[in-house]
């Protein structure tokens, strides 16, 4: 066992889970040394700056979703139908079993310096477009309803990202039953019909095994870029 490498992954997750807690701006070095079981000084052979670390968190998780999200759409041919009822599934997903890294993308961008801002800002835009333009192709060919493709993305988008604050492993519902609920509201919201104009059935449209997708996900989030930051510090 590569205890370097461990004690990096436990900075780092001690690191996340005091950003979506506390906030970026509330949490100190000190603090995460502490939560780690570790002094200051050793923490930096871990660990870049405060500000380092919430960068690679941001890239690794848009980095991941952006991945994920284009490889969904081109398996499902872009057909719209199914392919939002994945990207529901998939962001739902990663905001259930991610949820701590899930909070501190969606809450703490702008305190990143102004190049990384706009490094995922542009990403953000491009996820957005993708679950946008899935819209925008169920309404030309007449199997959605709505007159406001953005602002339809915008509420979809919010309804499946808010899971991350109330999910828990325990409760009365898996990831998975969530994932085909929201796809049900969310394909209700869309007023999303059959190829016949027929009332769709979230569990034949859904992609199913929302795994593979996942697994794209957490080659670059999911702690994943972050984890291999970690164990490369560890090391050297």
């Amino acid at each position: 066992m590569n205890t370097r490498a461990s004690t990096g992954e436990r900075i780092w997750q001690a690191a996340l889970t005091l950003f979506a807690r506390q906030g970026f701006a509330g949490t100190s070095t000190r603090d995460i040394a502490v939560a780690s079981g570790l002094t200051q000084g050793s923490l930096y052979h871990y660990m870049g700056s405060k500000d380092d670390l919430l960068e690679q968190v941001m890239f690794g998780a848009m980095t991941g979703l952006v991945n994920a999200a284009r490889e969904l759409s081109r398996a499902t041919g872009g057909d719209p139908v199914p392919t939002l009822a994945g990207l529901v599934q998939l962001h739902v997903a990663v905001h259930a079993r991610h949820r701590m890294e899930a909070m501190v993308v969606d809450r703490e961008v702008a305190q990143l310096g102004p190049a990384n801002q706009r490094r995922i800002t542009a990403m953000r835009d491009e996820y957005e477009d993708l679950w946008r333009e899935t819209i925008v192709r169920g309404i030309e060919a007449g199997r959605f309803a709505v007159a406001d493709p953005r602002l339809a993305t915008l509420a979809l988008l919010g309804m499946c990202t808010e899971v991350a604050t109330w999910y828990r492993p325990r409760g009365r519902m898996s990831e998975d039953v969530i994932g085909l609920r929201f796809v049900q509201m969310s394909l209700g919201l869309l007023r999303a019909t059959d190829a016949g104009g027929g009332e769709v059935d979230a569990e034949q449209v859904s992609v199913g095994d929302i795994a593979p997708y996942l697994a794209i996900y957490e080659e670059r989030g999911g702690h994943g870029m972050v984890g291999a930051k970690a164990t490369a510090r560890a090391g050297s």
